[in-house]
């Protein structure tokens, strides 16, 4: 063999070399490309499930406060307080079992709605214990809704806003997907959204009420 085909066989080899790696290494690209997308689609169905059962655990602690609302004439001060703290734990639940979802990012928009809306509910829930048994301390004759109650009630509509951005955001969301049926959740907002100023007058009106009944005793 003449010195140009030797030259000659050795570029048709490295060209064949290179050929073969570049197509392993774009095999592997490929290979790697699919398996993350993979794992990345078994993640977000399992973040939607999680979320589905979050949800499910604030509809339970939004009803309860709401019949909690609707049924202060017939509980004392210290019934009052106790559920708040029940609820307020519960809402701090939910909002760990959130901090431990794995977001992926078909999930990114959705997570940062959602977030909002827990983070916000179980601030305004925290916050509803204090703020209460401000509203029954306040004197006979107020009639002023303390800031920390209407504050603590914001926040709880500030999640409940979130939370709708959330579910409207779900529709948007690849069906490949197939999210879980998420429910309507309202701790002040909502189809039927409280009161906030009936909810305080009832407080004050349940403390004026033991008042009466402890003297008569």
């Amino acid at each position: 063999m003449t010195t140009s085909s030797q030259a000659i066989f050795r570029r048709t080899r490295r060209r064949r070399q290179y050929a073969i790696v570049l197509t392993i290494a774009v095999i592997a690209g490929v290979l790697a490309l699919a398996a993350r997308y993979r794992t990345e689609r078994r993640d977000t169905i399992d973040y939607l499930d999680g979320v589905g059962e979050i949800a499910q655990e604030e509809l339970v602690t939004a009803q309860s406060l709401r019949e909690l609302f609707d049924t202060l004439g017939s509980l004392d001060r210290p019934d009052i307080v106790e559920r708040l703290g029940l609820l307020g734990e519960q809402a701090a639940q939910s909002e760990q079992a959130m901090a431990d979802l794995v977001v992926t990012r078909p999930a990114a928009e959705l997570h940062g709605l959602f977030s909002v809306a827990v983070r916000s509910w179980a601030g305004g829930v925290a916050a509803l214990d204090e703020a209460v048994i401000e509203v029954m301390d306040l004197p006979d004759e107020s009639e002023v809704v303390p800031e920390s109650f209407v504050a603590a009630t914001t926040q709880l509509r500030i999640g409940d806003e979130a939370y709708a951005g959330f579910l409207d955001a779900v529709t948007r969301l690849d069906p490949e997907f197939d999210p879980p049926e998420y429910p309507a959740i309202g701790y002040v907002g909502g189809p039927e959204p409280a009161d906030v100023d009936t909810i305080a007058d009832r407080l004050r009106l349940r403390r004026r009420f033991t008042e009466r009944r402890d003297v008569s005793v």
